[in-house]
């Protein structure tokens, strides 16, 4: 079984394709796996690995003038989750006849900013209900599947399809605030520090049960707010207050 040696990869063959793209072929060498392309020094907009034995779609270097790549029959099955940040300007994925199967495969295409063209054809996944959807919602730049150009009522069903989804996601996500929650165990720390009665901690016990822990906070707020109103009402008094107290701790 060959390997993509570097020999293999200076001796083979570049042209101008019909797209005018600086093209190079490597189809038909049995190669078992991607390797050793960093010695193209990204020359090439286009790289054809159609008709060998990859199955995995990965170890690429970093190809910035990468537009098209052929990867036709294959035994492709995984695909590199950081693939798009190694061919960052990739605009063809030319996938046919593979061995895809899984759309969590897919979801590691969802990192390309500029890819309009994708065929998956002869690939179990298109038996997959709702793949085509699924691949228009992880790659808005989509226009043509499988040779079939994305249409408005595809994309228009795609998103309702998966926006109840995202927006789940996005409330879960919501909820977590890091600083509310500081903000709530200081505010326990605080309120034990300073409760003098057993019913001042029980209460405290029993927000914390009912998780209404959030209205001890506001409660503290409201007193905050009260304090700061009347300093700013009457500072004098205040300030008087202030005195004496200073004079009972004495």
């Amino acid at each position: 079984m060959s390997g993509l040696s570097v020999d293999l990869i200076l001796s083979a063959p570049s042209f101008r394709n019909p797209l005018n793209e600086t093209e190079l072929c490597l189809r038909s060498h049995r190669i078992p796996m991607i390797q050793n392309l960093g010695v193209t020094l990204d020359q090439y907009d286009c790289i054809d690995l159609s008709n060998n034995n990859i199955s995995r779609l990965e170890n690429f270097p970093l190809l910035q003038k990468l537009r098209s790549l052929f990867v036709c029959n294959n035994n492709i099955s995984k695909i590199d989750p950081i693939l798009s940040k190694n061919l960052p300007n990739l605009h063809t994925l030319i996938l046919t006849g593979n061995r895809i199967q899984e759309l969590s495969q897919l979801e590691h295409l969802s990192g390309f900013k500029k890819l309009e063209r994708i065929s998956l054809v002869r690939n179990p996944i298109c038996q997959e209900n709702n793949y085509r959807f699924f691949l228009i919602h992880k790659i808005p730049s989509i226009k043509y599947i499988d040779f079939q150009k994305v249409k408005l009522n595809e994309r228009k069903k795609s998103q309702s399809m998966y926006s109840t989804t995202s927006n789940q996601q996005n409330e879960t996500i919501s909820e977590f605030d890091p600083n509310k929650d500081n903000q709530i165990l200081n505010t326990i720390e605080e309120v034990v520090q300073n409760s003098t009665t057993k019913e001042q901690l029980e209460e405290l016990s029993k927000a914390l049960k009912e998780d209404k822990i959030e209205k001890v906070l506001e409660k503290k707020e409201d007193k905050k707010k009260n304090i700061e109103k009347q300093i700013k009402e009457n500072p004098k008094k205040s300030k008087k207050n202030d005195e004496n107290k200073i004079q009972e701790e004495k």
